[in-house]
């Protein structure tokens, strides 16, 4: 198991952390690929460009496009030198009643490692992106996990990539 991790240091745009991630696919082995949250998309282009050695995706608690488009609207506000907020602001919003201690420290950890330019260029990122087309060109066997109350991605945005695979494949996905 090799879980890549990004850059902190850097923004690198969807296309640059593609590439990031691709040259450290096996090439000598079959893998499966995992992509989780923010790295949905990233997953999704990679197994369509089919990559040797691919047997299966695994989506979870992702989207192929952004899973809030009206937040869209604020993108240009993230160009400011705004900082990020602290993570027991964030958490109520993002986990609801499952906020917890533990859950804000790593939370908080994983602000702290991160520049708020990098975060915010991240988001920004997640508020344009859009992989559905390249869902069509996927080939292996693709699963969606999805859970049951996630507030950040909510169960539309995983209907939305399932549908488009399905729809514009022929439900192979």
């Amino acid at each position: 198991v090799e879980s890549v991790a990004y850059p902190a240091d850097r923004f690198l745009d969807d296309r640059q952390l593609q590439a990031f991630v691709a040259e450290r696919l096996p090439g000598d082995a079959p893998f499966l690929l995992i992509g989780e949250s923010f790295s949905g998309p990233i997953a999704i282009r990679i197994a369509a460009s089919r990559p040797p050695g691919l047997a299966r995706l695994v989506l979870c608690a992702t989207f192929a496009a952004s899973p809030r488009p009206w937040l869209g609207q604020v993108r240009p506000l993230l160009a400011l030198p705004l900082p990020i907020p602290p993570a027991r602001m964030l958490m109520p919003a993002m986990m609801g009643r499952w906020t917890t201690q533990d859950w804000t420290r790593r939370a908080q950890a994983a602000l702290a490692a991160l520049p708020a330019a990098v975060a915010r260029a991240r988001l920004g990122e997640v508020l344009r992106v859009d992989a559905t087309a390249d869902l069509t060109r996927i080939r292996v066997p693709t699963l969606y996990l999805q859970a049951s109350h996630d507030r950040p991605v909510p169960p539309g945005a995983g209907t939305r990539s399932t549908s488009a695979c399905h729809t514009q494949s022929g439900g192979d996905c």
